[in-house]
């Protein structure tokens, strides 16, 4: 058998998705598969039973898993929900159970119907396949938590799937996870390395040239609304990152009158910008998904404080 997996983010997969796209968080473990009450790693051995014994006991008494295959990963949870890759695949491979195997947790991010599985066979869309997961698990919300929906089962969880990007990036934790995976929800699970399914990497960053300002609107009027800088010959707004302090220092500075204007005209100015991916428009121009502001190069605002 061949399990789903994912192929590097690029935008244009992404602008071929039939549908909605499903973000979720990129879980680190042990990739596990749980087949007629058997469970199989990603390379179709049989893992190790007695470390996961408890799951696969949850599993097996469930009545409305029968006749299908789950598809997720093991993984060894902190109390805070903290992952511990080291921990989980150090227990996953002993042949005996300790104490610690308690805390192995199961976090499905797929479930299919067993005939389809066996002959790699088209199940519904995985819009579907997700709706039906949390109707037959009845999961629920945890509360504080995004990436995992509790189940009936103690030791099983459900990936959170949104379409929300935010409700993951703005996660306390977030900066201390491996990524985000992306779903076509209107594609059937597929038995191969797919352009369906794409791992996109935390956020990366950037020094770009200032070019120009835009005034704020709204709660920002009478101070910046965001700097336009130069990336890759492209026009890019960055609205994003600036307290309010500085808008007002940087709308002040960046005016004829600003210390900082001449640097602006001489194309001196350069910011250090975060941002999620690159993309680009029904044009066919290249921008940055949720560009911040980070600080500017060799400039230090507090001078410029009244």
């Amino acid at each position: 058998m061949q399990v789903q997996l994912a192929k590097p983010y690029d935008h244009k997969y992404h602008m071929k998705f039939n549908g909605t796209g499903y973000y979720s968080r990129k879980f680190d473990g042990k990739r596990m598969y749980y087949l007629d009450d058997i469970a199989y790693s990603r390379d179709n051995k049989i893992c190790r039973p007695a470390p996961i014994a408890h799951i696969t006991a949850q599993i097996s008494a469930c009545p409305e898993l029968n006749n299908y295959v789950t598809d997720g990963e093991v993984l060894y949870f902190n109390e805070d929900y903290s992952e511990n890759f080291k921990k989980a695949i150090s227990l996953t491979s002993r042949i005996e159970r300790s104490s610690e195997c308690e805390r192995l947790y199961y976090v499905i991010f797929d479930l299919l119907h067993t005939e389809n599985f066996l002959l790699e066979a088209s199940d519904v869309p995985f819009g579907e396949a997700y709706a039906r997961a949390m109707q037959l698990l009845e999961a629920e919300p945890i509360k504080g938590r995004c990436d995992l929906l509790k189940t009936k089962l103690p030791n099983v969880y459900l990936a959170k799937q949104s379409n929300d990007l935010f409700e993951f990036t703005s996660h306390p934790q977030y900066k201390d996870w491996e990524g985000l995976m992306l779903r076509d929800a209107g594609t059937p699970y597929q038995y191969k390395r797919t352009d369906k399914l794409l791992k996109i990497k935390q956020w990366q960053d950037i020094e770009c040239k200032v070019i120009g300002v835009k005034a704020g609107i709204g709660k920002h009027l009478g101070r910046l609304g965001a700097l336009i800088v130069d990336y890759k010959g492209y026009v890019v707004a960055v609205g994003s990152g600036f307290n309010d302090q500085e808008r007002e220092i940087l709308w002040r500075e960046l005016k004829e009158d600003g210390r900082l204007y001449d640097s602006l005209v001489n194309g001196e100015l350069y910011i250090k910008v975060k941002y999620f991916e690159e993309s680009r428009d029904a044009d066919g121009n290249v921008s940055l998904r949720f560009p911040t502001y980070l600080c500017f190069r060799d400039t230090n605002l507090d001078e410029f404080v009244l």
